[in-house]
This record gives structure tokens, C-alpha cells and sequence, in this order.
């Protein structure tokens, strides 16, 4: 829960630094949390071993993050 809050904190402090920016759309917010989002999830699949419970200290096989999400949430 209290890394919700802190990603909520900095997409707010995203959003305002945009708002700043008198953009006419909110196009260029929209693309830095698209991007926020997948390295997240790219963060979170190679981390795996140090955030979670794992034999290695690196993990011992490479998959695209992508893949290895479908594989988790599949089981």
C-alpha cells in the first residue's frame, strides 16, 4: 500500500508539472505514465529475487518481462 501512495504522489506531481507547461492536450502526461508503468513492471520482473522469496540472488533465467508477467498471473 505505501508504494500506491508514493506512485500516486508522483504521477500527481507529474500532472502538475504538465499542467504548468499550458499545454493544449494532455498528451505528453498520458506518454510519461504509459511509460512509468512499463518500466514498473520491468523493474518488478528483474527484481524478482530481491523483492520476493527466490533460490539466487540473480535470477537464473531470462525472459522478457512481458512474458514473465503473462506466466505469473497464468498460474
Amino acid at each position: 500500500m505505501p508504494s500506491g501512495i508514493s506512485w500516486g504522489f508522483g504521477l500527481r506531481f507529474l500532472q502538475v508539472g504538465f499542467s504548468h507547461l499550458n499545454a493544449k492536450s494532455n498528451v505528453g502526461f498520458k506518454v510519461w505514465t504509459l511509460i512509468f508503468l512499463l518500466i514498473m513492471l520491468q523493474m518488478t520482473a528483474a527484481l524478482r529475487p530481491i523483492l520476493g522469496t527466490a533460490p539466487t540472488l540473480l535470477p537464473t533465467e531470462k525472459k522478457f518481462f512481458l512474458s514473465h508477467w503473462a506466466d505469473f498471473l497464468g498460474k
